[in-house]
């Protein structure tokens, strides 16, 4: 047999290896994926150490706003997130960028389903939230009356700051334009406005 012949079957074989070795590595990352979560009324009293999400200043040793998830291949893992001091609770799934969006008393986390702990923080006083129709846009309104809207990369695809300095509450996204009331005094004076939902500007 030739030389030649020789390192070619052998280059095959090293390809088929490592396809297979690929494939093995997507399947056990599949299964470590996030299928589902409940909220918990407060840290566990067993059980693993739950993992800590913060801001940029941890504190895991004080309770924040606790879940337990449950990976594809069964296993489960409970998550203590720090929250803010008043806002949103919820945890969405946006299953087309592949990720969870959770808020903790209004501290905004993108958590990839596939792994967690490569998580982004986005603020800290999140109120409302909702999706775009297609689901390509998430749209934030915060306390300090900031509109954000984050692509499914967690990129901010734009950004209306003070848009409702005493208060924004997000009603609807319908054929690309956002519903929102807004209140323009401390007199519970509210107006509807109406931007759009791809750049922000006014409709």
């Amino acid at each position: 047999m030739s030389l030649r012949r020789v390192l070619s079957s052998c280059s095959s074989a090293v390809v088929q290896v490592g396809l297979l070795f690929s494939n093995l590595m997507s399947a056990d990352a599949n299964m470590s994926r996030i299928l589902r979560w409940e909220i918990l009324p407060g840290l566990p009293g067993e059980g693993p150490i739950p993992k800590h999400f913060h801001f940029g200043h941890p504190t895991p040793w004080a309770e924040g706003f606790v879940t337990r998830f449950w990976n594809v291949d069964g296993s489960e893992w409970v998550g203590n997130f720090q929250g803010g001091i008043i806002g949103l609770n919820a945890v969405l799934e946006w299953a087309e960028a592949d990720c969870v969006v959770l808020f903790a008393r209004g501290a905004c986390y993108f958590i990839p389903a596939g792994k967690p702990d490569r998580y982004e923080n986005h603020g800290t006083d999140a109120m409302y939230a909702l999706f775009d129709e297609l689901r390509t846009l998430l749209i934030v309104a915060y306390e300090d009356g900031d509109l954000i809207a984050f692509d499914r990369s967690g990129t901010k695809r734009w950004i209306r700051e003070g848009f409702g300095a005493f208060g924004v509450v997000l009603q609807s996204c319908e054929l690309g334009v956002v519903v929102a009331e807004v209140e323009i005094d401390y007199e519970d004076s509210w107006r509807t406005v109406r931007i759009s939902a791809v750049d922000g500007t006014d409709v």
